[in-house]
């Protein structure tokens, strides 16, 4: 039996921070996609954020132009804690080498430690 016990604040962020991994969750006309991704996390003012980079072409970034609400799991490579993060995309493209900065602000997050 596989029990959880959910993750404070302080836990959350500092899983975030620790890792550099995750899966993001995009969806357009009700079709989801979810791709592995890179980041980093970073403060500001107080507030988490995520940013991930990207080509500026391609499925995903055809979704999060059509609709900036993300999905972003984050989990441990033991499986033992993950944390899911709703948040707002905002893209800055960088014309000079194709590529999108995707700036992630969390609305809202959950974590939970998994006890086997």
């Amino acid at each position: 039996m596989c029990d959880y016990i959910s993750m404070d604040y302080n836990e959350i962020v500092n899983f975030i921070c620790k890792n550099n991994t995750c899966v993001l969750s995009v969806a357009k006309n009700n079709l989801p996609y979810a791709v592995p991704m890179y980041y980093e996390a970073y403060n500001d003012c107080g507030n988490i954020h995520l940013k991930l980079r990207s080509k500026d072409t391609g499925k995903k970034m055809n979704y999060m132009y059509t609709n900036e609400n993300v999905c972003i799991l984050i989990m441990s490579r033991n499986l033992c804690k993950t944390v899911i993060i709703n948040g707002i995309a905002n893209m800055d493209n960088n014309c000079d080498d194709n590529t999108v900065n995707i700036d992630v602000c969390i609305k809202e997050l959950t974590g939970r430690k998994f006890c086997f």
